[in-house]
């Protein structure tokens, strides 16, 4: 009983802050314009591929708009045949071939610049968060990096660290590359989007991104339980359970120091898991 009392006391203080700071209050923002954001890079995603980016396009003459067969109904002999033998046929070829641009990767480009935004702002609140669990002047009675004996034990410290180094390496992957053009074929293609450079600096923000997450549901789910016999919300808690189980998490409280790799590995495997993710999205 004065262990819970204690516990209490310590995550509940006599003078608690007014607000919590601006990671934990305004997450429900940051990560809304997150999901609005995608939605609109999946909507430009599903329209360009699934868009004609020939060069040139070709627009060929169809007999229906003269009463004839409709083009899709004819074999390509017969549909030959009733080319050759109108009067313009050369003239109405050369009009139906049009050199245009939708080859352009700037759709691709500017949407995957968006996405490396969209995904930074998601791994920078993140780590804020786990600064906050780590730091004793922020984190309501939690020890410090937390961890007993903090003095001995590293604890959280070098996850943070890590979490810290993949935002900052974010910050520079952001810069758009769609904002950039080098003119080639002697000046003929003078803009280009740069989409291959978004593309590939959006999948290493988003795996930046997936580590900083799962360091932060490792700190997460060692903050909890320096709070027992306190428990969170059923969803939350459901969470917690699923991270204890030996079949599926087996992620033990940190006692002491150990090497981290294998518990950062663990937490990725879980969070491809269906089931997982299921738990996470679940209303």
């Amino acid at each position: 009983m004065v262990a819970a009392v204690k516990a209490l006391d310590d995550a509940v203080p006599e003078t608690p802050p007014v607000q919590d700071d601006y990671s934990f209050r305004c997450a429900p923002q940051v990560l809304a314009c997150a999901h609005r954001a995608m939605d609109q890079i999946e909507e430009v995603l599903t329209v360009e591929i699934n868009a004609a980016t020939d060069n040139p396009l070709i627009f060929p003459p169809d007999p229906a708009e003269e009463g004839g067969t409709p083009l899709a109904e004819m074999d390509p002999g017969a549909y030959a045949d009733w080319l050759l033998a109108q009067p313009d046929a050369a003239e109405r070829c050369a009009a139906s071939v049009i050199g245009g641009g939708n080859f352009h990767g700037e759709p691709l480009a500017i949407a995957m610049d968006y996405l490396k935004i969209v995904m930074a702002e998601v791994g920078s609140i993140s780590e804020r968060r786990i600064a906050h669990l780590t730091d004793p002047n922020h984190s309501a009675g939690l020890p410090a990096f937390l961890v007993r004996d903090s003095g001995v034990n590293s604890g959280f410290m070098i996850p943070q660290y890590t979490a810290a180094a993949l935002v900052s390496e974010n910050k520079v992957l952001c810069h758009p590359a769609s904002v950039d053009s080098v003119p080639t074929c002697a000046n003929t293609e003078d803009h280009v989007s740069m989409g291959t450079i978004a593309c590939r600096h959006a999948v290493q923000v988003v795996e930046n991104v997936t580590n900083i997450v799962a360091i932060e549901l490792l700190a997460g789910a060692q903050a909890l339980r320096f709070r027992e016999p306190f428990h969170p919300g059923d969803r939350l808690k459901a969470v917690l359970d699923y991270l204890n189980d030996r079949e599926r998490g087996d992620l033990a409280p940190l006692e002491q120091d150990q090497v981290m790799h294998p518990r950062f590995l663990r937490m990725r495997a879980l969070m491809a898991r269906p089931d997982f993710r299921a738990l996470l999205l679940q209303r």
